[in-house]
């Protein structure tokens, strides 16, 4: 089998990612929470994570069939697998360190709400997902369709993700009911993720159409992310 070459800018981008995810953290935990550097970090450093799984579903063709699910079910694995195992090693550190909400804590990994940072695992996978179903259905309908079926499902995703916020801190958001609520704020994170995989997979599409200059793609990707950054930091 060919080994696939591996580009340095993805992985570039996910270095930093990661550096910022951390940086992140730590600010918060030094009670840092209201500065315009931790705005900052966290209006793009998650979004980012997903624009670049959008972007490497471009890059990896258009695998239908057998082998696009062979990779679908390869990938979904590679989230859900660690995320259950890791789920289930926080509840053993959390019961050492003391007592434990056990039906809160289960109903959070079961709905995919999360534990702490584990919630991105379950969004990308589910994420993936979507985005394979959504390309297998593009190639099922009208041609005169098939260019707007993404950018119109992007716009329509980042719209209900952002209803979805504003009712969610509304005064009429029923909370009393605790896996409700947790199923609700998976949907909501699924929404807003989804849209920005499909941004990542549509800016990079578009970039293969060769308008540019090969030393033009490291500035159209940038500009990509600026974009994205500009319209989470509104």
């Amino acid at each position: 089998m060919e080994r696939k070459k591996r580009e340095r800018y993805i992985d570039a981008a996910r270095g930093i990612g990661i550096a910022l995810v951390v940086l992140g953290h730590v600010i918060i935990t030094e009670g840092y929470t209201s500065g315009s550097v931790t705005k900052f970090i966290y209006s793009f450093h998650m979004p980012l994570f997903f624009f670049l799984s959008g972007w490497c579903r471009a890059l990896g063709g258009r695998a239908s069939g057998r082998e696009g699910l062979a990779h679908l079910w390869k990938t979904v694995k590679k989230l859900f697998v660690p995320y259950f195992i890791w789920s289930f090693i926080y509840l053993c550190l959390a019961y050492i360190g003391g007592p434990v909400d056990w039906e809160e804590r289960l109903q959070a990994v079961f709905t995919f709400r999360g534990i702490a940072p584990l919630w991105f695992l379950p969004a990308l996978g589910l994420c993936e997902g979507a985005l394979y179903l959504a390309l297998a259905v593009r190639r099922h309908i009208s041609r005169s369709i098939q260019p707007v079926l993404l950018p119109v499902l992007c716009i329509l995703m980042y719209a209900v993700a952002y209803g979805m916020y504003q009712y969610y801190n509304s005064p009429g958001f029923p909370a009393a009911d605790r896996v409700p609520v947790y199923l609700y704020i998976t949907a909501g994170r699924f929404f807003v993720s989804f849209a920005v995989v499909i941004s990542g997979y549509l800016v990079c599409r578009l970039m293969s159409l060769n308008l540019f200059e090969k030393r033009g793609n490291l500035f159209y990707f940038v500009s990509g992310v600026v974009m994205l950054v500009l319209c989470f930091a509104a």
